[in-house]
């Protein structure tokens, strides 16, 4: 999924998920969180294979860049 300078849901809620790993395959660095997610609130996910895991956290997944775009990809295990 290709995410830009606006704010982007890449994961919607699941009350089922038990691990999660997002994926930033592109080469602009990412920032996500909630849906008011902003580049400086965000947790940052690095370019070119950065990548972040949670177990705990069934919410959605919002992402955003500070400029331009990038491509991102997940896993979830149910």
């Amino acid at each position: 999924r290709t995410v830009g300078n606006t704010a982007f849901m890449l994961i919607t809620s699941n009350t089922n998920r038990k691990d999660v790993l997002i994926q930033n395959i592109g080469g602009t660095d990412s920032y996500c969180g909630n849906k008011f997610v902003t580049y400086t609130s965000g947790f940052k996910v690095p370019s070119n294979g950065g990548g972040y895991v949670d177990d705990r956290f069934t919410g959605s997944y919002w992402c955003i860049t500070q400029t331009g775009t990038t491509t991102m990809t997940y896993r979830e295990v149910r």
